[in-house]
């Protein structure tokens, strides 16, 4: 399956196009932060970058200078008006441009991007592939060098996503269903408590299995968490061999 990260503003997490996308692939969102793009860089690999212009704010248009001229290894997609990607199509990370020009509609956006996405893997479309059968796993931790290291160890055997919060991950969950997912306990202002009873709000995800990472200094918080049914806790130590059983053994019975 391909990998694409899609850059947006937050307000147009939304928007009827972007719900659209959501639907279609399973992307990694990020705004127009260089910093949070690299941590994808660095932990989903993505091969396409899709950068949604509309409505973007000095702030940002600042940031996709630098995203654009700075993330090195991926191709764009640039999605905007004329002139927005006539502005921006300068900006070179070494890489190719692709434009898909708005107003758009979203079915139409839709098969552009998958036109687009095709010519840009050289003729593999966005959603095929042998990733498409693996059970997918969604880690939400708001540390870029652990998420790296989840990737690393689960991407021979499960397709994986990251995000950064606990909104991050509501956002994602709007849009995907993941077959299981691991959640850091501690976090800044949404820890791993309030994710979860979020989670649970969603009805697409009131089954899915959540299990808790966790450091010793928190067992006993998270063990107070079981009302709300997550599968179990892993403490962060663990290691890689263990993580694949523990992880082989919740999607198998359901618990740990």
């Amino acid at each position: 399956m391909a990998q694409f990260i899609f850059i947006c503003e937050e307000d147009a997490l939304s928007t009827p196009i972007v719900e659209r996308v959501k639907e279609e692939f399973s992307p990694n969102f990020a705004g127009f932060s260089l910093d949070d793009v690299m941590v994808y860089m660095e932990t989903s690999k993505p091969d396409i970058g899709v950068v949604y212009m509309n409505s973007m704010s000095p702030a940002s248009e600042s940031g996709l200078q630098n995203i654009l001229t700075k993330v090195k290894g991926i191709p764009f997609i640039l999605v905007g008006t004329r002139d927005d990607c006539r502005r921006f199509q300068g900006y070179n990370n070494g890489e190719e441009k692709q434009f898909i020009f708005t107003p758009i509609g979203s079915n139409s956006l839709i098969t552009q991007l998958k036109k687009t996405l095709q010519t840009l893997r050289g003729g593999s479309e966005a959603g095929e592939g042998d990733a498409s059968s693996r059970k997918h796993i969604l880690v939400v931790d708001d540390d870029a060098i652990f998420l790296r290291t989840m990737m690393n160890w689960l991407k021979e055997t499960y397709r994986v996503s990251v995000v950064k919060s606990g909104p991050a991950a509501i956002t994602f969950l709007e849009g995907h269903v993941p077959d299981l997912i691991l959640l850091d306990y501690e976090m800044p202002d949404c820890d791993g408590l309030e994710t979860l009873k979020m989670i649970r709000a969603l009805d697409s995800c009131k089954d899915v299995p959540v299990v808790f990472l966790t450091g010793v200094s928190k067992i006993d918080a998270v063990r107070e968490a079981v009302k709300l049914k997550p599968q179990g806790y892993l403490l962060k130590t663990i290691e890689s061999k263990d993580l694949l059983l523990k992880i082989k053994k919740v999607l198998t019975d359901g618990s740990l």
